[in-house]
């Protein structure tokens, strides 16, 4: 029979998926992270904090593997963890600008607030 292997913390394997992602393997570090969130989730010393970074480094492997849906999703859970945390915020944007979403969003509250005015006017 074989040793047993000890599992990996949740900071090893943070670390191993940093290490694929600074190597271009995207799809590894994804990967990587997501076993590190479930190690932190499932560990008493669990910080939202780190977790929220765990989250944002997850999101900038989906963004870099093209995987913009869950990039978003993974940016929005970074920032209810961790809500300042500036990487996730730009990388949210970034995914954002680049799908047009962001100016659409622009556009409707332009049109919005100009239909507020217009019929703040009439009254």
């Amino acid at each position: 029979m074989p040793p047993k292997q000890k599992s990996k913390s949740w900071e090893e394997l943070k670390q191993a998926g940093n290490n694929c992602f600074k190597t271009g393997q995207y799809g590894d570090a994804t990967n990587l992270y997501s076993q590190a969130i479930n190690a932190l989730e499932k560990s008493s010393k669990k910080n939202p904090e780190d977790l929220g970074i765990l989250h944002s480094n997850r999101a900038a492997a989906y963004l870099k593997d093209g995987n913009c849906a869950e990039c978003v999703k993974d940016c929005n859970t970074s920032l209810e963890l961790f809500p300042f945390n500036i990487k996730s915020l730009l990388r949210r944007c970034r995914r954002l600008r680049s799908s047009g979403a962001l100016q659409a969003r622009l556009h409707r509250l332009q049109d919005s607030s100009a239909d507020r005015l217009q019929h703040r006017g009439r009254s």
